[in-house]
């Protein structure tokens, strides 16, 4: 399996963690606890378009051919990690945490073949209670001095204004910028900074997942219900508001210094059998294997902390955090958000039709509507003023089953508030448009 490549200096390269792995995810795992499920990303999927999973790694899978990687995680980087070669690699094997930057305006929701994610304008209201990775937890240790261990995960919950959209940096011979988050990183505790929450996952051995052989890895995928659910209002309509992140960083519940062992790649009749092993965690990517999908819009941003930007060391202007947009081949983590849509009513689930938001909105008088049909139906969409007065019509015709958008110029309109209006047969629904000047 290709491995990820590094746009900076052979240094770095060896600081990235998952630079150094592969992974075969497994569909199906034992869920032997009920964080567990047995699910893969698109399994997750549900019929109601007004909430649903939103896996970032799904662009890639759905657009192209991809591999996934593990990323290895632990508390500090004494621990050290043997090469298929013998080399030993101290720090370099490891990462202090993991994060992604989630923006659910990217245009690549589109682009997912078999997604129902609903694409959210940047004036969507919508909460995150619940969310989701893939990860391999190796655990070799059970107990120590007959007592048990058990290893934590942290894992971080950020919103928008807790997020940095200002890093976009333009690649060496490129033209374009791409967008990427950034999340703040405390240096004296090396743990994701700045956020609204936190959730602590004790981790026992019903949590670990199959052992590594020659293979790769075998993974499996948690989710559960956040402590805090993350409540986004866009109201003012910035892109940065609309912004969701959540890291994970891991804690071995033992002692363990530069004699001990995370991983050993040789071949088994060369491991002594007196080796002294430490549990590790490891988060999951993604990346596309040909050329780097390029981001110029949205912030959709998976970033990693290597041991040594993790203690303060920088490069390119990434201290802290390094983000997948540093990579040959875009890179997307794992992590899962479950988003439901504030501003959509129950009416939708039972019509025939789900109204989408009119985007942009406030409008200069170009818009577009997005909406999905459950079956073929004949579809009116107008325009109204306050006095109920109709203005324009958008839509009038029968549309198929699926997703559609309806483009219109209003630009004749006074600036204002106005109402737009979707009919099929006996079922209608309205919708707040703004004209500005």
């Amino acid at each position: 399996m290709r491995k990820f490549y590094s746009v900076l200096a052979a240094s770095l390269l060896a600081a990235s963690a998952f630079a150094q792995t592969n992974m075969n995810l497994k569909k199906e795992i034992n869920p032997v606890k009920r964080s567990f499920s047995n699910l893969n990303n698109k399994e997750l999927r549900k019929a109601d378009p007004t909430s649903n999973w939103y896996f970032p790694s799904d662009f890639i899978a759905d657009q192209a051919t991809y591999q996934s990687s593990i990323n290895v995680l632990m508390g500090d980087t004494s621990a050290k990690w043997i090469n298929t070669d013998g080399t030993i690699r101290y720090g370099s094997a490891v990462d202090g945490a993991m994060a992604q930057v989630i923006d659910p305006k990217d245009d690549n929701i589109d682009l997912m073949s078999t997604s129902q994610v609903p694409k959210l304008s940047k004036f969507t209201n919508f909460t995150v209670d619940s969310i989701a990775f893939q990860y391999a937890y190796v655990r070799r240790v059970d107990s120590v001095d007959n007592a048990s261990v058990v290893d934590t995960l942290f894992v971080y919950y950020f919103k928008g204004t807790q997020i940095n959209t200002s890093n976009a940096l333009v690649k060496a011979g490129e033209t374009k910028t791409t967008k990427f988050g950034m999340l703040g990183w405390n240096f004296v505790s090396r743990t994701p900074d700045n956020y609204i929450g936190i959730d602590t996952i004790l981790l026992d051995k019903s949590f670990a997942t199959k052992l590594p052989d020659a293979n790769g890895w075998d993974g499996s995928l948690m989710r559960w219900k956040v402590k805090t659910p993350v409540s986004v209002n866009t109201a003012n309509g910035t892109s940065r508001n609309s912004l969701i992140a959540y890291a994970i960083k891991f804690k071995a519940g033992m002692a363990y210094d530069t004699s001990y062992v995370l991983e050993d790649r040789r071949d088994a009749t060369q491991i002594p059998t007196d080796t002294k092993w430490v549990n590790y965690f490891s988060g999951t990517v993604s990346s596309n294997t040909g050329p780097a999908i390029e981001n110029e819009v949205f912030f959709n941003s998976y970033l990693s902390s290597p041991g040594a930007f993790s203690y303060e060391k920088s490069s390119l202007g990434w201290t802290g955090w390094y983000p997948g947009y540093g990579y040959e081949n875009y890179v997307y983590s794992s992590f899962g958000a479950f988003l439901t849509s504030t501003n959509v009513g129950l009416q939708e689930k039972t019509n025939n039709f789900v109204l989408g938001n009119a985007f942009p909105n406030p409008s200069n008088g170009e818009v577009s509507i997005s909406f999905r049909m459950k079956s073929n139906d004949n579809v009116n969409i107008s325009v109204y003023n306050l006095l109920g007065a109709k203005v324009a019509e958008v839509a009038n015709g029968t549309f198929t089953t699926g997703e559609h958008t309806v483009n219109a110029n209003l630009g004749n309109l006074k600036a204002g508030v106005y109402l737009y209006s979707m009919t099929t047969g006996a079922a209608s629904q309205t919708q707040k448009l703004i004209i500005a000047e």
